[in-house]
């Protein structure tokens, strides 16, 4: 059966998309707001906060080591972030 578990607050605008990380440990999510916010999903508290891009973050990755975001938005640009 599924069950809510939790609800990660802090973006200040729309989010556009959220990925797990391979070990399901982390959450990232990309906004409207500018910036990618990565959430720690046992503590479900911020663990850091990605800002960078100009404009809203449409997409966001997890490479497969996990130890890299990419990201891209309507500024045009494609960030890698270091886990």
């Amino acid at each position: 059966m599924n069950r809510f578990i939790t609800t990660f607050r802090g973006h200040v605008g729309a989010v556009y998309q959220c990925c797990f990380s391979a070990d399901s440990r982390l959450l990232v999510s990309s906004s409207k707001d500018t910036t990618l916010k990565v959430w720690n999903v046992r503590t479900g508290k911020l663990a850091m906060d990605l800002p960078g891009h100009k404009d809203e973050v449409f997409a966001v990755d997890w490479s497969p080591d996990g130890e890299k975001v990419g990201s891209g938005g309507k500024d045009k640009a494609v960030r890698i972030w270091r886990n």
